[in-house]
C-alpha cells in the first residue's frame, strides 16, 4: 500500500515538473508575448489606483462588525464624530491685545471658509452668560469690541475668572489660544444624508411631531440593515486630510513673530502617521533593495543578476498594493511589512531559479535548455514554499485587530502575486536578458 502510494506520488510530481520544463520552453520560445501580457494587465489594473484610500483612523483598528466599532459608529451619527483639529496660537506676551484680537478673528473667519467644516470654536465666538437681576444675558465675548484699555482689562478679568474659557481656549498666563476646528460628520454633508436635515427644511405650522422622521426599526435585524444603508457616509480620511491641508496653507499666511501657530489634534495625527507610513516604507525599502543588490552582486558578479530579482521583487510590491485597490481594501499600518517581506520572497525565489539555471549552463546546456531545466526542478519547489509561507498568513486573519487581519489577506495576496511573476515573468525576461555563463 505504502509502495502504490509513493509511485503514485512520484509520477504525479513528475508530471508537475515535466510540465514547468515545457513551460521554461514556452517561456525561452514566446518571451514577449508573455512580457506583453503581463505589461498590459499592469497597466490595466493600475487605472484603479487613484482610488487607493489610506485608513489610519482610531476605528480603523477594529473590524467593521466588531460590537464596538458598532456601537461608536451609532454614536458618532447621533451625536457627531469627536475629532478636532486644534489650531495652537501662541503671542509673545499677553493675548488680550487689540492688535492680536483682531488677527485672530481673521484667522477664525478664514478657518471657517474652509470646505467641510462644520464649525470652529475660540474666544472670538465664546459664549458669554451674563445674569442681571433677573434678566439671563447670552452673547458672544467679543460681541462687543474693545475700545479702551479699561475694556480690555475687563475682558481679561472675565476671560481668567471664567473656568471654561481657562480650561478650553486659553493657559494660565494667557499667552497662549486655542481654535477647535470640528469637520463634518458626514461626506456630502446635506446632500444625499438622511439622517441630516436643514433648518429651513423643517415645518413650524406642521410641529414637531410631523416633521420628525418615522423611528427607525428597533430590532436588531432593523438597526443593522439601517447601518449598513449609511455605511461610508462618515467623512472620508482624504476629505479630513484636505481639511488640514488647507490649515496648514492658512497657517502659512498668518504665522508669524508674535502670531506664532502649530497643529494638534487626531485628524492632524493621522495625516503625520500616514506621511510616515509612505516614509517608512521608502526608506526600508531602498534600504533593503541595496543591502540585497550587493549581495546578489557579490554572489553573481553581473548586474543583470542584480536587476532582475530587484524588478520582480518590486513589481510585486506594486501589483500587490494595486490588487488591494481592485478589491477595495484600505491600505493601513500594516502594509509596512509588505516591502521587506515580497522582496524577500521575491528574491529568493529568482536566486532559487538562477542557481539550477546557471548550475545547467555550466554543464554545457544552451539556454533555452538551461531555463527548461531550472523550472522543471525548482517550479514545484518554489510554488509550495510559496503557497505553505502564504497559508501560515492566512492563520492572522482570526485577529481581533483589524490591521493583524489584514496582514492575513494582503501578505498571502502579495506572496501569490510573487509567485506569478517569480514563474510568468521571470523565465521570460531571463530569456531576452544577455545571460550566458557565468563570468
Amino acid at each position: 500500500m505504502i509502495a502504490t502510494t509513493s509511485k503514485g506520488y512520484d509520477r504525479a510530481r513528475a508530471k508537475i515538473e515535466k510540465g514547468f520544463a515545457r513551460w521554461g520552453e514556452i517561456c525561452f520560445d514566446h518571451p514577449w508575448w508573455i512580457i506583453g501580457f503581463v505589461a498590459v494587465a499592469v497597466a490595466f489594473f493600475s487605472t484603479f489606483l487613484p482610488n487607493m484610500v489610506v485608513d489610519t483612523s482610531t476605528e480603523g483598528y477594529l473590524h467593521p462588525d466588531d460590537p464596538a466599532r458598532l456601537v461608536y459608529d451609532e454614536f458618532q451619527r447621533q451625536f457627531s464624530r469627536d475629532e478636532r483639529i486644534v489650531v495652537v496660537v501662541e503671542s509673545d506676551g499677553d493675548i488680550v491685545s487689540d492688535a492680536f484680537l483682531r488677527k485672530l478673528q481673521s484667522l477664525h473667519h478664514a478657518l471657517e471658509k474652509i470646505p467641510r467644516v462644520d464649525k470652529v470654536n475660540s474666544l472670538v465666538n465664546a459664549r458669554l452668560t451674563i445674569g442681571r437681576e433677573d434678566e439671563l444675558i447670552v452673547r458672544d465675548l467679543l460681541e462687543d469690541w474693545p475700545s479702551s484699555e479699561a475694556d480690555f482689562a475687563r475682558l481679561r478679568k472675565t476671560i481668567q475668572d471664567n473656568p471654561v474659557y481657562q480650561s478650553q481656549f486659553v493657559n494660565k498666563d494667557m499667552s497662549k489660544t486655542l481654535l477647535i476646528v470640528t469637520p463634518d460628520t458626514y461626506t456630502g454633508l446635506g446632500e444625499d444624508n438622511p439622517s441630516e436635515s436643514k433648518l429651513e427644511d423643517f415645518d413650524f405650522e406642521a410641529g414637531f411631531a410631523e416633521s420628525i422622521p418615522a423611528a427607525a426599526p428597533t430590532t436588531a435585524a432593523g438597526n443593522r440593515t439601517n447601518r449598513e444603508d449609511k455605511k461610508g457616509r462618515f467623512i472620508t480620511g482624504e476629505e479630513v486630510f484636505a481639511i488640514v491641508d488647507a490649515i496648514e496653507a492658512i497657517e502659512g499666511e498668518y504665522d508669524a513673530e508674535g502670531f506664532r501657530i502649530g497643529l494638534a489634534g487626531s485628524p492632524y495625527m493621522m495625516k503625520q502617521m500616514t506621511y510616515v507610513l509612505g516614509m517608512d516604507m521608502f526608506v526600508f525599502s531602498a534600504v533593503g533593495i541595496l543591502l540585497i543588490s550587493l549581495l546578489l552582486l557579490a554572489i553573481f558578479r553581473r548586474w543583470v543578476m542584480v536587476i532582475l530579482p530587484i524588478a520582480v521583487a518590486a513589481l510585486s510590491l506594486y501589483f500587490t498594493i494595486v490588487t488591494m485597490v481592485v478589491f477595495d481594501l484600505p491600505v493601513t499600518t500594516s502594509v509596512q511589512i509588505l516591502p521587506s517581506l515580497l522582496l524577500a520572497v521575491g528574491v529568493s525565489n529568482t536566486v532559487h531559479l538562477f542557481t539550477v539555471f546557471y548550475q545547467a549552463i555550466d554543464r554545457g546546456l544552451d539556454k533555452r535548455a538551461s531555463l527548461s531545466y531550472a523550472l522543471g526542478h525548482s517550479g514545484l519547489a518554489v510554488v509550495m514554499t510559496g503557497l505553505t509561507t502564504a497559508g501560515g498568513l492566512v492563520s492572522f486573519i482570526t485577529a481581533d485587530l483589524k490591521p493583524v487581519s489584514d496582514i492575513g489577506i494582503i501578505c498571502p495576496m502579495g506572496i501569490v502575486n510573487t509567485l506569478l511573476f517569480s514563474l510568468v515573468l521571470l523565465p521570460a525576461l531571463i530569456a531576452v536578458s544577455p545571460l550566458t555563463q557565468r563570468e
